[in-house]
């Protein structure tokens, strides 16, 4: 695996959190391969079926990325459809290999409980990244990462999947963890200055389906740096 500089994908104007991305060419075949089936085709290493993020082949799972059981996961489904984020020849949000990741059940239940997300870097880079947003040791090693998911494979996961469902519900989930981040950021792109006793500034920022607008205002004190953040969605 590589590591990434987090500078590389920051959320600016000209590299905003949503990429776009073509899509390969989707064999016939494929339409006839189940859930299970495209998976343990797609996320191997030599051969052999392995944890996208860790690489081991010991207690896989089959994770969808849009759970299934979850109506507000059909729904986007349908509305990544509608939007063209996704194809329209893809199947449904429980039948689709495209909708799911190989994981291990340690990273399987980090997945699930949003203690990381994943996001597309497009070209030049072009890799799927692991961004660790909680304060678990075994994902620190991970974070900014490659995984091993392969961009040019004919059912690779859809990339507006990863970006909507994933870093939606961290920022709902973990707010504070992922604010800290977009602040820094934030100041960074040159919306606010650090440098001064109070700085303000404001940004909006595309995520999947929603877009952030985030308003900042830092006031910088000797012993602490408080950020107070207006956000609507």
């Amino acid at each position: 695996m590589t590591m990434m500089n987090l500078e590389e994908f920051k959320f600016t104007p000209e590299n905003p959190s949503y990429p776009t991305f073509a899509y390969p060419p989707t064999p016939q075949s494929y339409r006839c391969l189940s859930f299970k089936q495209g998976i343990d085709t797609r996320d191997e290493i030599d051969g052999e079926q392995c944890c996208i993020v860790c690489g081991t082949t010991l207690s896989l799972r089959h994770a969808h990325i849009l759970p299934p059981e979850d109506v507000a996961g059909h729904f986007i489904w349908l509305k990544l459809k509608e939007t063209q984020e996704i194809p329209q020849w893809a199947q449904g949000v429980e039948e689709e290999p495209r909708n799911g990741l190989s994981l291990c059940a340690t990273h399987h239940v980090a997945f699930d409980h949003y203690q990381f997300y994943i996001r597309y870097v497009p070209s030049p880079l072009d890799r799927f990244i692991l961004l660790n947003i909680s304060t678990h040791p075994d994902l620190s090693q991970f974070h900014g990462k490659a995984i091993f998911l392969n961009p040019a494979h004919h059912i690779v996961p859809f990339p507006s999947c990863c970006t909507y469902m994933n870093t939606v519900r961290a920022l709902s989930t973990r707010a504070w963890t992922v604010l800290r981040y977009l602040a820094r950021s934030f100041i960074q792109i040159g919306c606010g200055s650090p440098g001064g006793v109070c700085s303000h500034g404001s940004l909006n920022l595309k995520v999947g389906l929603c877009v952030l607008k985030m308003k900042m205002k830092t006031e910088n004190r000797p012993d602490s740096e408080i950020c107070v953040f207006d956000i609507s969605v």
